[in-house]
């Protein structure tokens, strides 16, 4: 599973019809932003979510979305994207981290 790193943010589209399973490892908190679509503000993002220490599953969507997720400074996050997502719950590897 993809992994981000503290103070880390990626985005990633999750296509419609799917869901997006986040996990925060730590103290600190993991912010979970969505893109707005449509939106007159077509790169607004709006926060949708807070994760601190837990796990969330976001989604279906109907339409491909872009998510914002940034981890904060002592937390690491792990996501999963699919019909059914499924988190390893592993510790945090900082071999499988997604370079941002």
């Amino acid at each position: 599973m993809p992994f981000i790193a503290q103070n880390g943010r990626i985005e990633v589209v999750v296509p419609a019809g799917r869901k997006i399973a986040i996990s925060s490892y730590g103290a600190g908190q993991t912010i979970i932003y969505y893109l707005n679509q449509p939106s007159q503000y077509p790169a607004a993002f709006y926060e949708a979510s807070r994760l601190s220490n837990s796990t969330g599953t976001f989604g279906t969507f109907t339409a491909d979305r872009t998510v914002a997720i940034e981890a904060g400074p002592t937390c690491q996050v792990e996501y999963v994207i699919g019909t059914s997502p499924s988190l390893t719950e592993q510790a945090f590897n900082p071999n499988n981290v997604v370079a941002v």
